[in-house]
């Protein structure tokens, strides 16, 4: 194990920006790792790829059908989320990294922080809103990015707009509902990883099965069928709502939450 880990303790230095063709005709083993920042430890978990043959900068991919294909080429920064904007898409990632996705494929959006954006969603008239580090807040209103500010002391690692015009974000012990009498703080005791929102209805999840539920009033702790973490979120088009986590997924119909079979 490794008893203690920054992220700068392992990188690649002096790497190409890709290593595919036939001027890289060899094998490589390439280092995957993961850590999560709490308030105790930093857990870290490495995987090890032999035999790799091509490493290229292909970001994001796309389904169509049963088939995933790549995007074009998206930007070499990490992206971290990503939600529509109109016939468009847009991601945003680290270090204020935002970029759309049209007809003619990736192109850079304006960056107005250097802080990692963690989590974005799409307003009723096709604003964007994204969330992340410190608290930070960035609207996109007619294809045009403004820092709306920090409006809490915690990171923000998703973020949801209903169909009532509220904009619901959620991290580590808080959630912030923004409205017609602006921002609201929420302190809770757990943390939240993902949010949603279904018609003017907002849930957001965490820890422990950790589910919470408001239709523009107070956050209601709704009972799930697990006590696994939570990570995601999603609102479907039926009017449910579809969360997911450590080998759990859960459904909410009119009749509330069931676990559906994990893939």
């Amino acid at each position: 194990g490794i008893d203690s880990y920054v992220p700068e303790d392992i990188r690649f230095e002096h790497l190409p920006e890709e290593l595919a063709g036939d001027i890289y005709d060899a094998e490589y083993v390439f280092i995957a790792g993961a850590y999560s920042n709490t308030t105790d430890d930093t857990p870290y978990s490495v995987i090890l790829y032999n035999g790799v043959s091509e490493l290229d900068v292909a970001a994001s991919w796309s389904l169509d059908g049963a088939l995933w294909t790549e995007s074009g080429t998206a930007p070499v920064d990490p992206l971290l989320a990503i939600c529509e904007a109109g016939d468009a898409l847009i991601a945003v990632g680290q270090d204020g990294m935002a970029a759309r996705l049209g007809e003619g494929g990736w192109g850079a959006q304006p960056k107005l922080v250097g802080l990692d954006l963690l989590g974005c969603a799409t307003g009723p008239s096709g604003e964007i809103v994204a969330v992340g580090e410190g608290g930070a807040v960035l609207l996109r209103v007619d294809g045009q990015w403004s820092f709306a500010g920090t409006v809490t002391d915690r990171d923000l690692r998703a973020v949801a707009w209903t169909s009532a015009g509220v904009i619901i974000a959620a991290g580590p012990q808080r959630v912030v509902r923004f409205d017609a009498d602006g921002w609201h703080e929420t302190k809770v005791t757990f943390d939240l990883h993902g949010a949603a929102s279904a018609g003017a209805v907002a849930w957001v999840v965490g820890t422990a099965g950790t589910i919470l539920r408001s239709d523009g009033g107070n956050w209601i702790l709704e009972s799930a069928p697990t006590d696994q973490d939570l990570f995601a979120a999603a609102g479907l088009g039926d009017g449910h709502v579809i969360a997911a986590g450590d080998g759990v997924v859960l459904l909410r119909t009119g009749a509330g939450w069931v676990s559906l079979d994990a893939p």
